[in-house]
């Protein structure tokens, strides 16, 4: 099972980096954002309906034969890909001196630095929002799926509606979202006796991540135009890790401080990032001219 799982992450580790470094080269310049979009949206999808589908099935027959139709689909998509996606040549051969290239840049520094803290922020507090519903908001099982069920649900949305305007005002964009965390995560201990006002702080947060990965991804794009593959590479080292130590954080908040301060952590690290993107002053310049820089 634990060779199992390393497998699995070795895998969703590398589908990201490629998908995310060929999405803007399967779409004319113009569409790259919307290209990203759909990429995201495709995922935030599977992910809403992946964990009741699963249980489903698990429920019906067995684990193992839940497992077994999650490769079947993987087959499928393999399939898919040798049959309607191109082969896209990659624009040079990627080297690990790379790496040490980008991060000598501070502009690129600087972004891994707000995509760490805001996925940071999100998995300290979303790893523990059940228990926050449960104990401290006092929703039963049934209002606890339905709530995250719909979280996924206006991600969902956001991710794709979003995307024409991130594309045009993407530092606006990633600030606002980056701001609704923010509020968000500091509102839920305080509305915690309202249901209301937690259904809506948990939706308000679903809207705000659902845009934040695809608004990342696209930064990111920008901060590597000659080393799309390296750039990918690093967003999404930088994702996993953050999801790691965001989450180990949030345990130990909550050993030693409650769930609720598990929220406040996320807060404080998403207001964090929100100096960090002010921090990047464009001084009338493009955006990507300034990250590519």
């Amino acid at each position: 099972m634990l060779a199992g799982r390393a497998l699995l992450g070795a895998s969703l580790g590398g589908f990201w980096t490629v998908a995310l470094g060929a999405s803007g080269k399967l779409v004319r310049e113009g569409e790259a954002a919307r290209a990203s979009a759909t990429i995201f949206m495709g995922i935030t999808l599977a992910t809403v309906i992946s964990v009741p589908l699963g249980t489903l099935i698990a429920d019906l027959t067995s684990w193992r034969i839940s497992f077994v139709a999650t490769a079947g689909l993987v087959a499928v998509a393999l399939a898919a890909q040798a049959v309607f996606l191109p082969s896209i040549p990659p624009e040079s051969a990627m080297r690990v001196s790379d790496f040490g290239a980008m991060l000598k840049r501070g502009n690129v520094r600087r972004s891994l630095l707000m995509v760490g803290l805001l996925f940071g922020a999100h998995f300290s507090s979303y790893t523990y929002i059940a228990p926050f519903l449960e104990r401290n908001a006092s929703f039963g099982a049934p209002w606890i799926t339905a709530i995250l069920l719909g979280f996924g649900i206006v991600g969902f949305v956001a991710n794709f509606g979003v995307s024409a305007f991130v594309s045009r005002h993407l530092k606006t964009s990633l600030f606002a979202m980056g701001a609704l965390v923010t509020v968000a995560l500091f509102a839920l201990p305080m509305l915690q006796a309202s249901r209301v006002g937690v259904i809506a702080t948990v939706m308000a947060w679903g809207i705000a991540y659902g845009a934040i990965p695809l608004c990342l991804s696209i930064w990111m794009q920008l901060t590597s135009p000659d080393r799309p593959e390296a750039g990918s590479s690093l967003f999404v080292s930088t994702v996993q890790t953050a999801i790691a130590l965001g989450s180990l954080s949030g345990g130990a908040v909550v050993d030693h401080l409650g769930i609720p301060s598990t929220m406040h952590l996320g807060g404080l690290l998403a207001a964090v990032s929100l100096l960090v993107i002010v921090s990047f002053n464009t001084r009338g310049a493009p955006l990507k001219d300034v990250l590519a820089n």
